[in-house]
């Protein structure tokens, strides 16, 4: 004390060209204010000193001057283990000696924590047995507090010493970090919150669960239900959990948080969940919504068996019949179910009415009736909000904002997609932080699908990123719509270990979700990429049944994926491909009479009548279907449409511009000078096409990837699919994909064809 105040009266007499630096633990208890003010005074906090991670470049320099080399260190690791650290030196240097003894440096970083052992032995020896007893009591009660103020903290630790402590705490340097201006609320640095909590659990689990208990009381009484839900569950009173979880389950399943509710009632038994109707109703209505079918049965099952206390969910289980019926992807039982409940439901059961009302608005669309469904949608929209349901307020405003698309206006929608979760009615019900992970989740499939008909691929990818397997999305067509979007963009990437994770991820959600026409359709998209699939039963049916065949499509309700992505027209694209042309261009007029109101979905089958027709050496019918495919595609800029058709079309789009050349009335017309951008995205189809030296009904050839003419050379050569699949490193089974693509794109039917066709074209000797 005698030293601090000697230095005291140093500083206060200190000549005007000296400087005085003092470095310290323990901040000295002196008036610093006025000087600090005067800006004679700079204070050094460790928050000054620790390493940010723009600093990642001079960390890997220091690392590797202190005999570093051996180890591969890579700015996204050392970012990591500056955020693992919070920057704190002494941490990053015990780290840098354990690794020396290390080959394995991201698993090291990774699993970085207050456990690992050199972190350990640092804070115990030169930090906590350094402290007194009554001090170190205080520090094991209050490390199980994530955050902490004098109030908690009293609470927790029991002792009437605890302001005094913090105090201390902030004055040795303590790992005590302000998380607010005011200083009102803390935390204690993770590494050292972590060592001390584990030391707490091995010095006395008991204690250790009492300390959370207490936090779980406070926190009830202020409140903070979360929190006081994540204390009891470390106090393992199940009691509590279920207690705090019915007062807050409405809320969670309100802002979309199924998976938070679902975890915290997983290790709550069953013969606790009974005395719970409400909640139990709100668990089996989480675990339908994430199409845990399964799982939500055994609870349907439990909550049948309750005897009282049923009437407090009211007339609410009216919605869990509709809603099952959608995820099970049946639309029409879903309409018809959500009618008859609505019929029964009084005014004010908004959080009930808005998805049954909004079914409707789904089923009107696959009707092709988009006024209507933009009518319900106002309806739909304005339960949830009355309801404070922003979940479904976010799932409305996707769907407004897809009906644009679906009308053609691929910027409006752009436009609305952006402007989800903006506005009064989101700021009343929730934070910006809290929206956009939710927002980004349910629009990702649809935004991506926009962007990636537009050709806009990275921004594509970049919405995908927030997709998560489709386990966040209520309508199963989102997910499809997703999955679909992903296969595709796999496909132009060229990666064929990433279409058939897409394809294994398809399949086991489909069994999960107990969705067929998930990994049917996923399958059926990747089958028109390849321009393959299962056509061997079309070329086997007779005329009588592919015309039932046929009737019955005409029949089926579309769902939303139908009409965003045409997948429900490969059937058509596969009889236009197996010689069926004809029984085609019957029934894709029908299909284009049953539904008027969307642009892109007409340009699709306008496109397929168009491949028929061709097919059928009907060029002047061929053109006229095409020229109205265009007219309907140019304003949109959904060029993708076009660029994912079969290889045909650049052909029937050669020959149109060929046309034209001849023509030069014609071609003024601003549908050439679309065809023109459009064949000039494609593959070398359009080389020498206005010189006139390459004839467009060839130009089939020019589709033929390098790795399809190595693989025509070696069948040239004689050699069959195992030795060919020996010679060019691939199996057998894709050397079969290859060959059945090349027959596809050739327009022939055998191998002898393949090689006689391309040899004439001098493409292999």
């Amino acid at each position: 004390m005698e030293c601090l105040n000697i230095l005291w009266w140093l500083y206060q007499y200190l000549p005007i060209n000296c400087h005085l630096i003092i470095s310290s633990r323990v901040k000295p208890s002196w008036s610093f204010s006025k000087d600090y003010l005067l800006g004679r005074l700079r204070f050094v906090t460790e928050a000054h000193l620790s390493i940010k991670t723009e600093d990642s470049a001079e960390l890997i320099l220091f690392l590797q001057q202190k005999n570093f080399d051996h180890v591969e260190l890579t700015p996204t690791l050392v970012e990591q283990l500056i955020l693992k650290t919070e920057g704190w030196l002494t941490g990053i240097q015990l780290i840098n000696l354990y690794l020396k003894n290390s080959h394995d440096v991201s698993a090291v970083i990774q699993s970085l924590s207050g456990a690992h052992n050199q972190i350990i032995d640092y804070l115990s020896e030169q930090v906590f047995i350094q402290l007194s007893e009554e001090i170190q009591d205080f520090l094991l009660n209050i490390s199980i507090l994530r955050k902490i103020n004098v109030l908690s903290v009293q609470e927790v630790s029991q002792s009437s010493a605890s302001v005094k402590f913090l105090g201390l705490m902030s004055q040795k340097g303590l790992f005590l970090q302000a998380l607010n201006e005011q200083h009102s609320w803390y935390r204690i640095h993770h590494l050292f919150r972590e060592f001390l909590e584990n030391r707490f659990k091995l010095t006395s689990i008991e204690q250790y669960r009492a300390a959370h208990l207490r936090a779980a009381y406070w926190y009830k009484q202020q409140d903070s239900l979360m929190d006081a839900i994540y204390h009891a569950e470390l106090a393992e009173d199940q009691v509590l959990v279920l207690e705090l979880l019915s007062e807050v389950c409405r809320d969670l399943v309100l802002d979309g948080r199924f998976y938070t509710l679902l975890e915290s009632v997983r290790l709550i038994p069953d013969e606790l969940l009974i005395q719970k109707a409400t909640l139990l109703y709100d668990i089996i209505w989480s675990l339908t919504v994430t199409h845990q079918h399964l799982l939500a049965n055994h609870y349907l099952q439990l909550w049948l068996k309750i005897d009282a206390d049923k009437n407090s969910v009211g007339e609410e289980w009216l919605g869990l019949a509709p809603m099952g019926a959608l995820m099970g992807d049946d639309i029409q039982q879903a309409y018809q179910l959500a009618q008859q409940n609505l019929s029964q439901l009084s005014e004010d059961s908004y959080f009930v009415r808005a998805p049954l009302i909004g079914i409707g608005a789904l089923y009107h669309i696959g009707l092709g009736k988009i006024s209507e469904a933009r009518k319900i949608l106002i309806q739909t929209r304005a339960a949830y909000i009355q309801g404070h349901n922003v979940y479904g307020l976010i799932f409305t405003d996707c769907v407004e904002a897809l009906c644009d698309y679906l009308e053609g206006n691929l910027d409006k929608a752009l436009v609305k997609f952006d402007y989800i979760g903006k506005g009064e009615d989101y700021l009343k019900l929730s934070s910006d932080e809290q929206l956009t992970p939710i927002i980004n989740m349910i629009t990702s499939s649809v935004k991506a699908n926009l962007y990636y008909e537009l050709n806009e691929i990275s921004l594509s990818e970049q919405s995908l990123k927030s997709f998560n397997n489709g386990e966040h999305l209520i309508i199963p067509d989102l997910a499809i719509i997703g999955y679909e979007v992903l296969l595709r963009l796999a496909h132009i990437q060229g990666s064929i270990q990433a279409e058939q994770a897409c394809l294994t991820q398809a399949q086991i959600c489909t069994n999960d979700w107990s969705m067929s026409r998930l990994s049917c359709m996923v399958q059926d998209i990747y089958d028109q990429l390849q321009w393959f699939g299962n056509r061997q039963k079309l070329i086997d049916a007779s005329t009588e049944d592919l015309e039932i065949l046929c009737h019955r499509h005409l029949n089926k309700t579309l769902n939303i994926s139908n009409v965003v992505m045409g997948d429900d027209l490969i059937l058509y694209r596969q009889l236009i491909f197996t010689d069926k042309e004809k029984l085609a261009l019957e029934f894709l007029p029908l299909e284009l009479s049953r539904i008027h109101a969307y642009p892109l979905r007409k340009a699709r089958i306008l496109l397929l009548l168009a491949l028929a027709e061709y097919r059928l050496d009907q060029m002047d019918a061929a053109v006229g279907w095409l020229e109205q495919a265009l007219v309907l595609v140019e304003p949109t800029k959904a060029i993708r449409i076009i660029l994912d058709e079969h290889p045909l079309l650049f052909t029937l789009l050669a020959d149109y511009i060929r046309s034209g050349l001849k023509n030069k009335q014609k071609k003024e017309q601003s549908t050439f000078g679309f065809a023109e951008r459009l064949l000039s995205l494609t593959t070398s189809v359009s080389k020498n096409i206005e010189t006139g030296i390459v004839s467009a009904k060839d130009s089939q050839v020019e589709i033929l990837s390098k790795r399809e003419l190595q693989i025509l050379q070696k069948v040239s050569e004689g050699y069959t699919d195992i030795e060919l699949a020996d010679k060019v490193f691939l199996s057998v089974n894709t050397v079969k994909w290859h060959l059945r693509n090349i027959y596809t794109k050739l327009g022939v039917r055998s191998r002898l064809e393949a090689v006689t066709k391309v040899k004439k074209k001098g493409l292999i000797h």
